[in-house]
């Protein structure tokens, strides 16, 4: 899109930059937000350090919109994790977090790597 100098529109200018970006983004991260999966994983931890760290990567990810704990056991919480788009983009998202999941014959578990 070309813009004459003479007609320059800072803000008309940055809300385009603004909206070409945002949707650059979401084809880069292939983010696909009409479709939302719900997995329940156990996380296994070893304190409450540990706990409260795994806890804040998973609110702070932006593909998980929901997350709320079924049950506690000892060294382990089963949470119900509601995410947008597939699985392999929600793993990934997990891994650039230093969260590791496996899915496997219908058992989720994430683990801090």
């Amino acid at each position: 899109i070309k813009i004459p100098i003479n007609d320059l529109n800072y803000e008309k200018l940055f809300d385009m930059v603004l909206f070409h970006s945002l949707n650059k983004w979401k084809e880069l991260n292939e983010i696909n937000t009409s479709s939302t999966n719900t997995i329940e994983c156990n996380i296994y931890i070893n304190n409450l350090f540990e706990l409260t760290h795994v806890r804040n990567l998973l609110i702070s990810n932006n593909l998980i919109t929901q997350l709320s704990l079924k049950s506690i056991e000892l060294n382990k919480n089963l949470y119900k994790i509601s995410y947008l788009g597939n699985f392999d983009y929600f793993k990934n998202s997990l891994k650039k977090n230093r969260l590791k999941i496996f899915n496997e014959k219908k058992i989720c578990n994430i683990e801090l790597i």
